[in-house]
Parts: structure tokens; C-alpha cells; sequence
């Protein structure tokens, strides 16, 4: 069975390798036109895009997904099956009738944490268990027919960038189970969500990456994990910011939050409401990643100082 990959992250990435790895016939990739990055606003091809290429696959980068060319280019593969993940776009309609399995590998358990940030809204609620989800796309966001799901634990410590690593590489996994049955003429499922447990996530703003230390520490360390590496919850330490990169919840405490009540190699301890954090990995604007004992002997800190604007 052909496919055609849609997908512009690095999710999408590590999905098309594990695919391409495991001998699932992509005959193209449909992915994001560079857009400008950093300072030097220089355009980036996608991750996925890269990958396709040194590989030798036809690939397509689009802004908008609009018919001509490209309905061409689609109908000239012959698909059987579009597969997206992490793209970026809704598909219109008219092209995922092109296919009769027109399926999306999803980093959750659908119905929870629908929309653009599920990996990271799993992280930043504290929960334990997320996983994949392989279903078939309609116009609404995911929200079709479920034809596998596979429950995957979070480890302890884990951040996002870590977590999208492991779902990218498990969620190729489970799609070639689900691509070889087909190959093979056995029946799949469609089983509908239950519409009633549906949970939704945003796209990540500016302004949910400033740590609000009158935070319950818990929601402190979802935000620092769940934001983490990029582009990290920061906050401030003597005017310059500060990029909170890993953090624990420790112990219970009634301080004034922000203050920082202890110091060690191990990690910074800082007040929340109801309880403390360990900053455990930070880094400083224009710098590169440091360890707590570095950041405290580099900026003298000490117990009393405070993380705040000044």
C-alpha cells in the first residue's frame, strides 16, 4: 500500500524514520514551506522535510494546501493511505477523500488532550500515563474513528522534548503494526471517541511561558517540564531571565513565593504556594545550559534571594 506522509516537526521526523526504518512504502512527503528562524531570519526546511530528502522521497513542501499542482502531485502517486503527524494543518475535505484511509498517529490517548499541544498539556496537568493514537481523519480535529491505541507511562523527570522523542519513535512503531495488518487484507476497527471525555489543548503563547511562583508547586513543575527544553518557562533572577529547564517538587513549606530557601549542588529550592521546587537544570539568557551548583556560584546566590522581575 502506498502512503503519503504528511508532517513538519521533529515528531514528524522520528515517525517518517521509524516508518522508513520498518519498509512502509511512502512514496511522498507533504510538508511545511520553510519559514525564517533565529536572528538571521534564515529559512529552515522542515526536520522531516531534510530527512525525506536524504532519503530520496519525492517531498512537497506547501503553505496553503489549495488544489492544481498539488492535487496533481497527490493523484499522480496513487495513495492509498494519507498518514499525518504533527503537520501543522487542518486537510480540507476534498483531499482526504482522495483516500479511503486517510489516518493520523496522534501523541495522546483520544478523546484527552486533543489540538496542538498534547504532548506538552500532559506534562504540564502531572500526568502519568499518555500514549498514541492511530485514527482516521475527518474535518473535525481529531475527532475520528479510532483504529489503535497504545498507552505509553511518563518517566519520572521526563520533559517534553524527551517525551516527543519516545512517542515519535513508539508511534511509528505501532503505525507499521497497523500498515502490515492492512497490507495483509485483515480487518481493522473503527471504533467512534466517546465525544463526552474530550479534553482540548492550545497552541503554547508568550505569555504561558512566564512561571508564576504564587503557583501551586505542581503546576510550577507541569509548566517547567511541560515547556522544556524549548521554549522553557522562564523566569527572573536580578534582571537577567531565566530558563527554568528541569525541576522537582520537594518539600511542603510556607514561604513567600519566589524565594529561594536553600542552595546546594543538587539543585536550587524555591517557594511555591503550598509546598517548594528543585530547580534542577537552568539557563541563562544568551548562555548555554548550566547546573544549579554553577548558577550559584557564578551569581553568589543565596538563601533569602528571590526569582521576580526587578
Amino acid at each position: 500500500m502506498k502512503v503519503i506522509f504528511f508532517g513538519s516537526s521533529l515528531f514528524s521526523k522520528i515517525v517518517f524514520e521509524t516508518l522508513w526504518q520498518g519498509n512502509v512504502n511512502i512514496t511522498g512527503i507533504v510538508t511545511r514551506k520553510p519559514k525564517p528562524k533565529g536572528r538571521g531570519k534564515i529559512k529552515m526546511p522542515t526536520p522531516v522535510s531534510l530527512s525525506g530528502k536524504e532519503k530520496g522521497v519525492d517531498v512537497y513542501e506547501v503553505e496553503n494546501l489549495n488544489f492544481g499542482k498539488f492535487e496533481d502531485w497527490l493523484k499522480g502517486k496513487k495513495p492509498d493511505i494519507f498518514l499525518l503527524a504533527s503537520f501543522g494543518k487542518i486537510i480540507p475535505e476534498k483531499i482526504l477523500d482522495m483516500v479511503n484511509l486517510p489516518l493520523n498517529i496522534h501523541p495522546s490517548l483520544l478523546p484527552k488532550y486533543r489540538g496542538a499541544s498534547p504532548i506538552r498539556g500532559a506534562l504540564m496537568n502531572n500526568e502519568q500515563t499518555t500514549g498514541i493514537t492511530i485514527f482516521k481523519m475527518t474535518e473535525r480535529m481529531d475527532a475520528g474513528d479510532i483504529i489503535h491505541q497504545y498507552p505509553v507511562d511518563i518517566l519520572t523527570e521526563e520533559v517534553a522534548t524527551e517525551l516527543e522523542q519516545r512517542l515519535g519513535k513508539i508511534g511509528g512503531q505501532e503505525f507499521i503494526k497497523v500498515y502490515w495488518k492492512l497490507e495483509k487484507g485483515r480487518n481493522v476497527k473503527f471504533i467512534p471517541q466517546n465525544e463526552t471525555l474530550a479534553t482540548y489543548t492550545h497552541k503554547i503563547k508568550k505569555e504561558d511561558l512566564k512561571i508564576q511562583w504564587d503557583e501551586t508547586y505542581d503546576k510550577v513543575v507541569g509548566k517547567i517540564r511541560g515547556l522544556a527544553m524549548e521554549p522553557g518557562a522562564y523566569t527572573y533572577f536580578r534582571g537577567k531571565r531565566i530558563k527554568l529547564l528541569r525541576a522537582i517538587p520537594y518539600l511542603t513549606a510556607n514561604e513567600q513565593p519566589g524565594k529561594i530557601i536553600e542552595t546546594s549542588k543538587e539543585g536550587i529550592i524555591v517557594a511555591c504556594k503550598g509546598g517548594t521546587v528543585m530547580i534542577k537544570s537552568l539557563k541563562i539568557e544568551g548562555k548555554s545550559i548550566t547546573t544549579p551548583s554553577d548558577f550559584i556560584n557564578g551569581y553568589k546566590v543565596k538563601k533569602g534571594d528571590f526569582f521576580k522581575e526587578a
